[in-house]
């Protein structure tokens, strides 16, 4: 309530069943009867599940920015919204950060004359920005925990008071709104880990400078990453365009050389041996043509700027005609770096590996920090210097150059600062951490990326 200065006339529920439990949830406890209407605002691939799902419990009305052929690059406009969204609507309902389709309201729509109250599905970008809540009439705002507040399987509710008691008899416990709310959110055992995770996650929101300053991060970010894709010359092209207003600063979904495969594949191979990874996922929507960055709280400024360094990197060495840019079918990791002369493209264009093969060092203030979930690439040496209060990746670059890459305690919420733990990569150790050194056992390495990666 304090991060996001929620008034008080909202109660707040710790619910389960992630987005697609409230896509059910919302029109089970706005719509007693399952005849009414509810106008909806299609724009991307979470909020057409949320009308499929809706379809079951109301009527829903649609106002839809999807394209003939599926694409969807734009929201339909406020005056368009205002203009046909059914008077006589439950609720408006909006997803505010399509993630699969790169789409952000940095704010949300205003109050509509109809008096219609606005449904937020606030999954990814909440705490990113501040929430017009009586301005923009919200009635309910729901977001999963995992992207910017917390653990995957809890997921915060945020509902005005006037509009509980609403909810269809069929509407399970502990989906009902007033239910939990009569039982102070303990009618079932709410997970109460995941809570406290959200508290610790608050905690550090308000400690760097609450929502407001999240926001000056975020933009931050994500112009970085829209730069580094505008600038180079179409070697990297996003669907959304900037002058739409509405680039996403979670999620910036990108193609490389136009889709090229076999560029794309060697794109990934090469952020993975460089610690990057997440760039392409495995979703229920199958593989997309667009890599995805996400930028949520998590990712650092300074992570970003290694992302967009080696993206102009890589721009520069493969912006040649498509037929001297393939790569064999089947080519290796390490095959990959010597046919297409790593060290000699890196020596031509004035920019180092990232990381070496093997850190080395006998200094008692190093420790290693592994690269991957599966410990698969222990390349990066981190000391902490307990004067500075600073972290400094000490990278040993290949011959021949000797040099260090210092980078200061960063904007993200898990850099790491306690030097005692050897972990996995995205479990990083910070003050707002609760754990013990034998909670983790180094897991086994890999020699090349995992399947999945392409």
């Amino acid at each position: 309530r304090r991060v996001m200065q929620i008034p008080p006339e909202y109660d707040i529920l710790f619910a389960q069943g992630g987005g697609h439990g409230q896509f059910a949830a919302v029109p089970m406890n706005l719509c007693p009867t399952g005849t009414e209407v509810a106008s909806y605002v299609v724009n991307g691939t979470w909020s057409k599940r949320a009308v499929d799902e809706a379809s079951k419990y109301c009527r829903p009305h649609v106002i839809s920015s999807v394209e003939d052929d599926g694409s969807c690059a734009a929201y339909p406009s406020a005056d368009r919204i205002k203009g046909e969204v059914d008077p006589s609507s439950a609720f408006l309902y909006v997803c505010s950060n399509e993630t699969v389709n790169g789409l952000e309201l940095h704010r949300l729509l205003p109050k509509l004359p109809s008096n219609v109250p606005l449904v937020v599905d606030a999954s990814s970008d909440f705490t990113s920005k501040p929430i017009g809540w009586r301005e923009s009439n919200v009635g309910v705002l729901f977001a999963c925990a995992s992207k910017n507040i917390g653990h995957p399987g809890v997921t915060l509710v945020v509902v005005r008071k006037d509009l509980l008691g609403r909810a269809n008899p069929f509407t399970p416990g502990f989906l009902n709104y007033e239910t939990n709310i009569l039982a102070d959110n303990v009618w079932n055992t709410i997970p109460t880990f995941n809570v406290d995770v959200v508290g610790i996650m608050m905690g550090w929101i308000l400690d760097n400078g609450g929502v407001d300053a999240m926001e000056r991060m975020s933009v931050a970010k994500s112009e970085r990453m829209y730069d580094a894709i505008d600038d180079s010359g179409g070697f990297y092209v996003t669907p959304v365009n900037r002058e739409s207003g509405y680039r996403s600063r979670m999620n910036v979904p990108f193609r490389v050389a136009d889709g090229d495969e076999a560029l794309t594949d060697l794109f990934l191979v090469e952020c993975w041996e460089r610690g990057i990874v997440g760039l392409r996922t495995i979703t229920p929507f199958g593989k997309s043509m667009n890599l995805r960055a996400s930028l949520y709280h998590g990712v650092s400024y300074e992570e970003v700027m290694v992302l967009t360094g080696f993206m102009r990197e890589f721009a520069a060495r493969h912006s040649v005609p498509k037929a001297q840019a393939e790569v064999p079918e089947g080519i290796g990791a390490s095959m990959i770096n010597k046919g297409m002369g790593m060290n000699k493209s890196i020596a031509e264009h004035g920019s180092p590996p990232l990381f070496d093969g093997s850190p080395e060092s006998s200094s008692d203030n190093l420790f290693e920090l592994s690269m991957s979930p599966m410990g698969c690439m222990d390349l990066c040496v981190v000391r902490f210097d307990k004067e500075l209060g600073m972290l400094h990746n000490a990278i040993k670059p290949k011959a021949p150059y000797n040099v260090h890459y210092n980078v200061p305690l960063g904007s993200s919420p898990d850099n790491v600062a306690d030097p005692s733990f050897t972990l996995p990569k995205n479990f990083k150790v910070n003050q707002y951490a609760r754990v013990s050194d034998d909670m983790f056992v180094r897991p086994v390495g890999r020699d090349s990326p995992p399947p999945s990666l392409r």
